[in-house]
């Protein structure tokens, strides 16, 4: 994340805009809020910056409540982290309200599956990264949980985040539900195969551990590197656009959340480094 000096006056007036659609929340027809809302998908894909403001403006004419292009206004404006904080809150106030508590009922379990549930998601799923990213690891549990409740099938992927965060802070309980709840990612996803080594570690179960040292370095043996020297990879701005199980590029991807995971508990790292295979060895 980009360390830039926040500025007061946008992040004033940007608080007080929020704080009057909490306050008196527009009442929009629903044809317009729907035809915002296909102009901010076409906002998403605009080719330039300058094209895609004018968009998300005339989003916010048609529907000031749009949580798309709420969200997306906070790519224009520089704030702090605690006003980003409480600007993500507020927006995912709004997208509450504008969902209503039916929608909440009847479509929790499967929340992605229905287009209009998908910005109340990405708004906490952007909450959760930003409280991961300044080590507010908590908060960060509390939004990736509420949001595998609400879509257990995890179209957004937070459970990888979920998982090392939950191991930090030695929640085994929470842990050990996510093995479970998602058993298969250990065979093809890096964070669930080299977490499953700290969590027998954290668990006093040694064998466990070197049996799941031996499938992790067989699922993807690029992550070890970034254990020499706990080299957490690139920031998420510089991550690989796409990558394959077991590659190179799936270790950049995942080595910060699996480096920081591991870093919290000294004796198990130094466990792990020790571990040093023979020439030759597989």
């Amino acid at each position: 994340m980009e360390d830039l000096e926040s500025d007061p006056i946008e992040s004033f007036l940007f608080h007080m805009w929020l704080d009057a659609l909490v306050a008196h929340k527009p009442r929009v027809v629903k044809t317009k809020a729907i035809q915002a809302q296909d102009l901010m998908f076409d906002a998403m894909e605009a080719e330039n910056e300058e094209e895609q403001l004018n968009q998300i403006l005339e989003v916010l004419r048609m529907d000031p409540t749009n949580t798309d292009a709420l969200l997306m206004v906070l790519d224009f404006i520089v704030l702090d982290t605690s006003d980003e904080i409480q600007a993500l809150r507020k927006i995912e106030n709004l997208a509450e309200r504008n969902l209503g508590k039916k929608v909440f009922k009847e479509c929790k379990g499967e929340f992605w599956g229905f287009i209009e549930t998908r910005p109340y998601m990405r708004v906490r799923g952007r909450l959760g990264e930003l409280f991961f990213e300044v080590d507010m690891f908590e908060e960060a549990i509390g939004e990736w949980g509420t949001m595998l409740e609400l879509n257990k099938n995890d179209n957004q992927g937070v459970r990888y985040e979920l998982l090392a965060a939950c191991l930090m802070l030695g929640r085994l309980k929470e842990a050990k539900r996510l093995f479970e709840d998602y058993h298969e990612c250990c065979d093809f996803n890096a964070v669930f195969s080299w977490c499953k080594i700290l969590e027998r570690l954290l668990d006093s179960d040694k064998t466990g551990a070197l049996k799941a040292l031996k499938a992790a370095r067989k699922q993807n043996p690029h992550v070890e590197q970034y254990f020499k020297g706990h080299r957490e990879g690139p920031n998420p701005d510089e991550l690989p656009f796409s990558y394959s199980p077991g590659s190179e590029d799936e270790a950049v991807v995942y080595a910060r959340i699996i480096v920081k995971a591991w870093v919290a508990h000294e004796d198990q790292l130094n466990w792990l480094l020790g571990q040093v295979l023979e020439p030759g060895a597989t």
